[in-house]
Order: C-alpha cells, then sequence, then structure tokens
C-alpha cells in the first residue's frame, strides 16, 4: 500500500471508527476463537496424556464380555508383566429394611489398582475394606447407595444372594472413566466374592477386564500385537494408553471443531461489514 493510500484510510478510520466497531469486535473474536480452538484442544489431549496411564489403569488392557479369560490366557498376559483382574456385573442391592437398587458390581483381585490409587473414606487401605471378618466380606460403596438404602459403614447389606459388609465410601477409582456409563452405584467388592455369588455364570450380563502394568522402558505398540495375538479369537478388545478414554478425546474434537466454527463465522461477520462499509463509501 502507498504512504497515500495508507493515510487516507487512518483518516477515514479516525472520522468513522464507530462504525468500524462491530467489524473490528468481529474480526478480533474470530481470530481469537481460531487460535484458541487448537490450543485448547492441544492442551487437554496433553492433560489426558499425562493421566493415561492412570485412567486406563495400566499399560495395556484386554476386555471380553459373556466369559472369562482361560488359563492359558492368563498364563500369556502374567509373562507381559504385572496383571490385575477385574470383574463387572449388575445386581441388586438390597438394605435390612427391604429398600433395593441397582448397583454396578466389580470384583478386582489383589493387585488392583496397577496406576494410581483408590479414594476411600472410613478405611486406610483398599485391602482393609475388602477382607472378610466372621465369614462375611467387605465392600466399599458409593456414598449414594448408603443414602438409598439408609445405610452407614459398618452395616451388612445383600448383593444378590450374597451378605457384605460396606466397611468404606467409594470416592473414586482411577480407571473410573476408561469403563464409560454406570447404571448404579458402584460397588467394590474382591473378586473370589463375585465368582461365588453366582455373578459370572454363562447367559448373564458380565464381563472382565485384565490390566498389564508392562516391564519399565517397554514400547506398548508391540506389546499391544503380542497381546492381540495370544488373544486371537477371543474377541477381546485390547486398549494401549492412547486410548484410554475414547469418550473424552471424541469430546476434545467436538470442543475444537464448535470453536473453530465460531470463529469463522466471526470472520464471516466482518467480511460482510467490511463489504457493507465498503458498499456504503
Amino acid at each position: 500500500m502507498s504512504p497515500l493510500a495508507w493515510r487516507f484510510a487512518v483518516r477515514e478510520l479516525r472520522g468513522g471508527v464507530r462504525g468500524f466497531r462491530i467489524f473490528l469486535a468481529c474480526l478480533a473474536l474470530g481470530v481469537a476463537a481460531i487460535a484458541a480452538a487448537g490450543s485448547t484442544a492441544e492442551a487437554f489431549r496433553q492433560g489426558l496424556a499425562g493421566q493415561a496411564r492412570e485412567i486406563l489403569g495400566g499399560d495395556l488392557a484386554a476386555t471380553l464380555e459373556q466369559r472369562r479369560f482361560t488359563a492359558a490366557e492368563r498364563a500369556a498376559m502374567q509373562k507381559m508383566g504385572e496383571v490385575a483382574f477385574a470383574v463387572s456385573a449388575r445386581a441388586m442391592a438390597e438394605a435390612p429394611s427391604g429398600e433395593r437398587r441397582l448397583v454396578e458390581l466389580r470384583g478386582v483381585s489383589e493387585a488392583y489398582p496397577l496406576a494410581g490409587k483408590v479414594e476411600l473414606q472410613g478405611a486406610s487401605s483398599l485391602a482393609q475394606a475388602l477382607r472378610t471378618v466372621d465369614g462375611l466380606p467387605g465392600a466399599a460403596v458409593e456414598q449414594a447407595l448408603l443414602d438409598r438404602l439408609g445405610l452407614k459403614l459398618g452395616d451388612r447389606m445383600l448383593v444378590g444372594n450374597t451378605s457384605m459388609v460396606a466397611r468404606a465410601v467409594l470416592v473414586q477409582e482411577p480407571d473410573r472413566l476408561s469403563r464409560g456409563f454406570a447404571l448404579g452405584p458402584r460397588v467394590l467388592t474382591a473378586v473370589e466374592v463375585v465368582e461365588s455369588g453366582g455373578f459370572l455364570e454363562p447367559g448373564l450380563p458380565f464381563g472382565e477386564t485384565a490390566r498389564i502394568a508392562l516391564p519399565a522402558g517397554a514400547d506398548t505398540a508391540p506389546a499391544a500385537k503380542t497381546l492381540r495375538k495370544a488373544l486371537k479369537g477371543a474377541e477381546a478388545r485390547v486398549r494401549q494408553r492412547d486410548e484410554a478414554a475414547p469418550g473424552v478425546r471424541r469430546l476434545i474434537e467436538q470442543l475444537e471443531y464448535f470453536l473453530g466454527f465460531i470463529g469463522l463465522a466471526s470472520l464471516v461477520a466482518g467480511g460482510l461489514g467490511v463489504h457493507g462499509a465498503v458498499s456504503a463509501f
């Protein structure tokens, strides 16, 4: 642009800056929204990547529906690293008063959790909360279930046909995000309790997940390939750390698209404002 044209443009802008306010605002908002879309999404992705191992519960996870892992499959996974098993089922919890509530029942092995920590109230450790005393197994339950059934810590409840004692309030599980939507309050107990309670019989809706902690420095990609080969024909869902929370990743992508669309819409509005101003001039 020549110096003369630039001076004319500055004079016109000074004389009618009020007419350019909407245009300038749309331009600034559009540029800021487009820049913020990418930076915000990347910040979320980095935060998710930093917590991926804890969210998944290990370096690798394999999930089966409607059946358990066989002895050969368990042996193959245990050769890869430390393994923690968890079974999940739905059951009806009943208080002595007769109040009932559908719950998400999980049974975990002694190695659980491999990554992160289970947050509890009323017990110093998960092992203490799940211990069996006088023949009654323990459980960590959500506060919502205690409120619904009118129970307090130390009270008995019936889950399916199994009596257990609520010994701790379950505040947070490190792998909660990786499991998706729950139909009811969570009840966490030992895997042996779920096995003996008849919740894993053929035809019932249950699943089992194995989480594997690889040796330090091991690459997850070849390990995942080895795991899929070991579980070939089992219809298992195998995930790596970067696949810990696919639902959250989709939400981040949708947020990025939405912010980008807002930015583009603002720029279009600014462009229309420029067109109108030039036409009027």
